[in-house]
């Protein structure tokens, strides 16, 4: 049965234990933090093997090589995704995000926690979909402030942004495991 989390400030989450330890680390209550992230390097052969795993993902059309036990569809991607008709239904555990706006005042957006492979390619191939050529970049300062936002004003790489076509997304990859932490659309 999943257990209910509240996070007062940024995220309300029902989740299922397995999921704790790693939402405790990426969750944080200072929203005025986002401007001053900090960004952790990790080591290029970390960066090379999860920019290896996540150019397998595409060529397999699977999100296999990067997928751990569960992963964070942002609010923005999952808006997208809902959008779409005539695709099917991605199950996942809601995840609501508080984020702060310009006067101060939050805005909640929902989002999604996809916890089984056969959802996370679901979504895999609604993005990957008709794209032949997938750009992989670092993120620039403002992408960084924005998703700390999100999460966490601490961000450890590998992270990175996929351009498919006209559209950009926000991957962050566990250094430790090589699974992806957190997956979201860019409004650019």
């Amino acid at each position: 049965m999943p257990l209910p989390i509240v996070h007062p400030y940024k995220i309300r989450l029902n989740i299922t234990p397995g999921l704790i330890a790693i939402l405790l680390v990426l969750l944080s209550p200072h929203l005025s933090k986002a401007q001053n992230y900090k960004l952790i390097k990790a080591k290029d052969s970390v960066n090379q093997k999860a920019s290896a795993l996540l150019r397998q993902a595409f060529s397999d059309k699977s999100l296999s090589p990067v997928f751990g036990k569960s992963f964070i569809c942002g609010p923005s991607l999952w808006s997208a995704l809902s959008a779409g008709k005539g695709n099917g239904a991605i199950a996942g555990t809601d995840a609501n995000f508080h984020i702060q706006q310009p006067d101060g005042s939050l805005q909640t957006r929902p989002g999604k926690i996809i916890q089984n492979i056969t959802e996370a390619d679901k979504l895999w191939l609604r993005l990957i979909r008709q794209h032949s050529v997938v750009l992989l970049s670092a993120p620039t300062k403002a992408e960084l402030v924005m998703y700390a936002s999100l999460l966490a004003p601490e961000i450890h790489e590998p992270i990175y942004i996929v351009t498919l076509g006209r559209n950009r997304y926000l991957i962050h990859i566990d250094f430790r495991n090589y699974s992806i932490l957190f997956l979201e659309k860019l409004n650019h």
